[in-house]
């Protein structure tokens, strides 16, 4: 019986990925001037031992995105991720604060409907964009429930 396991990066990626961890690291070290700018930029005010609090929330979150966009330099993964304003919470603080529980009966109201389309003339995929139809991404706030109230 042969196992599947799991592609393994090269040679040259990991020494890549060393590389850039290194240079990645001396930057994050010297992160005292980009706090202060990401704390103007989304207007964060904290005192004492919440600055510290949320800074090391912040920093985590940060090496975080910094080790992600790594990957996606070299290719394992297909977007990058940024700093925003939800970069000093975790994912707990971020989920109680802004998303919100799916109710059951919400799963349940509609099974959609079935179309069946006549023909073969219809393309696999269309860009909407092309169209005008997609138009920029929102900021909602504290919209958990945007699904109920989507139109």
């Amino acid at each position: 019986m042969e196992l599947d396991y799991p592609e393994q990066p090269t040679l040259g990626e990991t020494m890549r990925l060393f590389i850039l961890a290194v240079l990645f690291t001396g930057a994050f070290a010297s992160n005292d001037d980009l706090w202060g700018e990401w704390k103007r930029k989304y207007n964060k005010e904290y005192n004492g031992a919440d600055d510290e609090h949320r800074r090391n929330i912040w920093e985590k979150n940060v090496k975080h995105i910094q080790e992600h966009n790594l990957r996606h330099d070299l290719g394992l993964v297909t977007y990058t991720l940024g700093l925003n304003q939800f970069t000093d919470l975790t994912f707990e603080e971020f989920k109680a604060k802004y998303l919100m529980e799916i109710s059951p009966e919400s799963e349940s109201l509609s099974d959609g409907i079935s179309y069946e389309a006549e023909g073969n003339d219809v393309p696999a995929s269309i860009d909407w964009r092309q169209y005008g139809y997609v138009t920029e991404v929102k900021d909602q706030g504290q919209c958990g429930s945007l699904r109920r109230n989507a139109p």
